[in-house]
C-alpha cells in the first residue's frame, strides 16, 4: 500500500510516464487489487500511453477478473505491438479458446510454435483444440510435444493421461496419472484430490498402483472402471466426467486456468 501511495505521488509530477503507471498498477496487482490496477492501465491508455506491456498486463488483469472479451481485445493489441511476447500470445489463445473462438485460439498458439518448439502451453492449447474437433491423433501428438517441451507443466500431462484413458491405453494413462500425482502442487490442483467423505487425509483417489475395481452392484462415480468409490464421494471423479469443457480437459472454469498466468 505504501508503494502505491509513493507511485501516485510521483505520477502527479509526470502523469503520462509509462514506467511510473506500470509500477503503480503493478503495486496494486501485488496487493491483489486487480480492479484498481485495471483502472490505472485504462487511464494510461486514455492518455495515449500505449505500450505492449500495458496492454498485456491489462489483458491478464481482465482475465483475473473474468472479463474475457475485454481480455482478448487488450491482448490482441499487445500482440500487434509485440508479436514476440509468447506469454501474451498464450494467454490470448487460452481466452479465445474459453470463449469458443477456436480459429483465433489456433492462430495465437500457432504464432507461438512458429517462434519456439519448446513452449509447452502452446502445444497443450493445440491439443485441446484437436480434442474439441474430435481429432484424437492430433491431440495426442500435441500433448506429447507439450510434455516433452516442459515436463514440469502439469496440465498437458493430465490431458495426455485422460486421452490415454479414453482410448483404452490404461498402462500409459496410469503412468501419466502417477507422474502427475507425484509432481502436482496441491495448492493449484487441489480439486483433483479427495477431500470429502470419510477420508479427510486428502489422499488422491487415483494414486493407487492399479485400477480400482468396480464392486458388484456399486453405484460408481463414473461409467468406467476407473474409480469404485460411491457416487459423490470422489470429487475428482465428479469433475472429470466432461472432458471437453473449458481450457483444459478436467476443468470447465477459466478461473482455474488463470491461476497459472505467466
Amino acid at each position: 500500500a505504501r508503494a502505491a501511495q509513493l507511485m501516485e505521488t510521483g505520477l502527479k509530477q509526470d502523469p503520462t510516464n509509462p514506467l511510473g503507471l506500470t509500477y503503480l498498477a503493478s503495486s496494486f496487482e501485488n496487493l491483489g487489487n486487480y480492479p484498481r490496477a485495471i483502472r490505472v492501465y485504462e487511464k494510461a491508455i486514455g492518455m495515449h500511453v500505449e505500450t505492449d506491456e500495458i496492454f498485456s498486463r491489462l489483458g491478464k488483469d481482465y482475465l483475473r477478473t473474468h472479463q474475457l472479451e475485454k481480455a482478448v481485445k487488450a491482448m490482441q493489441r499487445a500482440s500487434e505491438l509485440n508479436p514476440t511476447d509468447l506469454d501474451n500470445l498464450s494467454n490470448l489463445g487460452a481466452a479465445n479458446l474459453q470463449l469458443g473462438h477456436v480459429a483465433d485460439a489456433r492462430k495465437a498458439f500457432e504464432a507461438i510454435t512458429a517462434q519456439s518448439d519448446r513452449y509447452a502451453p502452446a502445444f497443450n492449447g493445440l491439443g485441446l483444440i484437436a480434442i474439441s474437433q474430435g481429432d484424437s491423433d492430433a491431440a495426442l501428438l500435441n500433448f506429447r510435444k507439450a510434455v516433452e517441451a516442459d515436463p514440469s507443466e502439469m496440465e498437458p500431462l493430465l490431458n495426455l493421461a485422460f486421452l490415454y484413458k479414453r482410448s483404452g491405453q490404461k498402462q500409459q494413462a496410469l503412468h501419466c496419472f502417477q507422474t502427475f500425482l507425484q509432481k502436482a502442487p496441491r495448492g493449484r490442483y487441489g480439486n483433483l484430490f479427495l477431500t470429502s467423505g470419510r477420508d479427510r487425509s486428502s489422499r488422491p483417489c487415483i494414486a493407487s498402483r492399479r485400477f480400482c475395481r468396480r464392486r458388484p452392484g456399486a453405484d460408481t462415480a463414473t461409467s468406467s472402471r476407473w474409480c469404485a468409490r460411491p457416487s459423490g464421494s470422489c470429487k475428482a471423479a465428479r469433475e472429470l466426467k466432461s472432458p471437453q469443457a473449458g481450457p483444459s480437459i478436467y476443468s470447465a472454469k477459466y478461473g482455474d486456468a488463470s491461476r497459472s498466468l505467466p
